[in-house]
C-alpha cells in the first residue's frame, strides 16, 4: 500500500524518539522517462521509482523532512534548529542498499563538507552589472523585493533534466536500478527545500551513460560543465526546462559545483554541473549532496551568492570574503549559520540549516524569476503598491513598491 499520510518514528542516538509527519507527493512529471547508454543508441529503461514522502519532524516549529521508500530501502533527510539528520544505508563495497542503517546529525561529523564550492561563468557579471546600474538610479527599489509576503502566483513546476556521467553508475556497484533510485530519492530531498520555498519542480528526464561517456577525464568542473552544455544546450527545453550534469569525481580542492549563468529559465544558459557524493566511507551523506546540487540549481533559477554585494544592504552574510564581497565590505569573514546560497558550510560558517531554505531576499528572487518565466519571459503587470516623493537638497526623491520587481527594469521617470 501507499498510504496519502504516514506517522514515522525514528529512534534519535541520544534515546529519543522522533516523529515525522508526512504527506505523500508525486516528484515525477507524468512524461517521465529514463535512459541509459550511448546517445546514438540509448534505451528507455524501467526502476524502482519508489514512494516518497515529505513533512515535517512532530513538536519541532521549523523543520522539514523527506523520506523515499524502495523495495530495497530507505533513504531520508530531515531537518530542524538543532540540525540535519541523515538515515540511510550502510553501504558495502559492491551493494548501496543493505540491511543495515545508520541515523545521524551532519553537525556531528568529523570530516567538514568541502563540496559546497562553486562559481558561475563569466555570464553572471552581466546581471551583476545589471543589478548594479538598477541600484544607481534615482529611484530607492532594486531586483530583490524585500519583504517575505512576496506575491507567489505561479504554480507552474520548473521540470529538470539529469544527466549522470559513467562514473556514477560505477560508484553504485553497476547497478543501474540502484543508481537510479538513489537520485529519485536525492531529487525528492531536493525538490523538499523547494517546495517549503512555495517554488515546484519536478523530474522531466534522467540519462545515465554507459558503458562508457564521451566527457573524458578533466581537472576542473567548468570543462565537464561547458561539454555538457555545448552537448545539450539546442535540446531545451525539450528534454526539460533546466538541466544538470552529476558526477562522482571530486576535483578539490577546485570548484565541485559551477552554473553557466543566473536566472537560466529566461537566459541562453540552463545548465549546471555539480559532484555527488553517495557516501563518504559507506556512510551516507545526503545532506552534502543536496546542499550542493539545490545550491546550483539556485543559480538557474535567479539568486546570486548571500555574501554578494548586490543584495540591499550590502552581503546578506559574510561566512566568507570573496570577490563578490569585497566592493562592499574589506572586513574579516563572520562565521554564521547559513542559507542554501550562502557559503557556511564548515570550515567557514557554523553549517546550512536546511529550515531556513533560501532566506527571504535569495527566496524572493527565485520566486520572482519563476513568476517572470511563468510569463513567458515578458514583463508583467505593474501592481503599485506604495508611492512617495520626499525633497532632498535640490532633488526630488521618488520611493515606491510594485508586488513583482522583474516588472520595473528598463524604463525612465520623466
Amino acid at each position: 500500500t501507499k498510504p496519502e499520510k504516514i506517522l514515522l518514528p525514528v529512534k534519535n542516538y541520544d534515546g529519543s524518539e522522533l516523529i515525522l509527519e508526512l504527506v505523500r507527493v508525486e516528484i515525477f512529471h507524468n512524461e517521465f522517462k529514463a535512459f541509459y547508454g550511448a546517445d546514438n543508441s540509448k534505451q528507455q529503461v524501467n526502476f524502482d521509482k519508489g514512494v516518497h514522502y515529505r513533512g515535517i519532524i512532530k513538536n519541532y516549529k521549523n523543520s522539514i523532512a523527506a523520506i523515499s521508500i524502495f523495495k530495497e530501502g530507505i533513504m531520508g533527510l530531515m531537518s530542524s534548529e538543532t540540525g540535519n539528520f541523515v538515515i540511510g544505508p550502510v553501504s558495502e563495497k559492491d551493494k548501496y542498499f543493505t540491511d543495515q542503517y545508520v541515523f545521524y546529525n551532519d553537525r556531528d561529523l568529523k570530516i567538514k563538507n568541502e563540496l559546497v564550492n562553486c562559481a558561475v561563468t563569466e555570464q553572471q557579471e552581466i546581471l551583476y552589472d545589471f543589478l548594479e546600474k538598477k541600484k544607481n538610479k534615482s529611484h530607492s527599489h532594486n531586483h530583490f523585493p524585500e519583504s517575505d509576503s512576496m506575491v507567489i502566483n505561479c504554480s507552474t513546476p520548473v521540470k529538470i533534466y539529469m544527466e549522470a556521467r559513467y562514473d556514477v553508475l560505477v560508484s553504485f556497484g553497476g547497478d543501474l536500478g540502484t543508481t537510479l533510485s538513489y537520485m529519485a530519492g536525492f531529487f525528492n530531498q531536493m525538490a523538499t527545500i523547494y517546495a517549503n520555498e512555495s517554488i515546484p519542480i519536478v523530474f522531466f528526464q534522467y540519462f545515465v551513460w554507459g558503458p562508457a561517456d564521451p566527457y573524458g577525464n578533466h581537472q576542473d568542473i567548468l570543462t565537464y560543465l561547458s561539454d555538457f552544455n555545448s552537448l545539450r544546450a539546442g535540446s531545451f527545453p525539450a528534454i526539460g526546462d533546466l538541466g544538470m550534469f552529476i558526477m562522482t569525481r571530486p576535483i578539490f580542492p577546485s570548484f565541485n559545483g559551477y552554473a553557466i549563468q543566473i536566472g537560466g529559465l529566461c537566459g541562453p544558459g540552463r545548465t549546471c554541473a555539480q559532484n555527488l557524493m553517495a557516501s563518504y566511507n559507506n556512510f551516507p551523506v545526503y545532506s552534502w549532496t543536496v546542499s550542493l546540487a539545490t545550491h546550483e540549481l539556485g543559480h538557474l533559477m535567479g539568486s546570486v551568492h548571500t555574501h554578494s554585494c548586490v543584495w540591499p544592504g550590502g552581503p546578506i552574510d559574510k561566512c566568507v570574503v570573496t570577490a563578490e564581497t569585497t566592493p562592499c565590505y574589506n572586513g574579516a569573514a563572520v562565521p554564521q549559520v547559513g542559507t542554501i546560497m550562502s557559503y557556511c558550510q564548515a570550515p567557514n560558517g557554523l553549517g546550512i540549516d536546511f529550515t531556513l531554505g533560501f532566506g527571504t531576499l535569495p527566496g524572493n528572487a527565485i520566486r520572482a524569476h519563476h513568476n517572470y518565466w511563468c510569463n513567458n519571459c515578458q514583463a508583467m503587470p505593474v501592481e503599485l503598491i506604495s508611492f512617495s516623493s520626499e525633497i532632498y537638497n535640490n532633488n526630488v526623491v521618488l520611493n515606491w513598491s510594485t508586488a513583482v520587481e522583474l516588472n520595473n527594469s528598463g524604463f525612465d521617470i520623466e
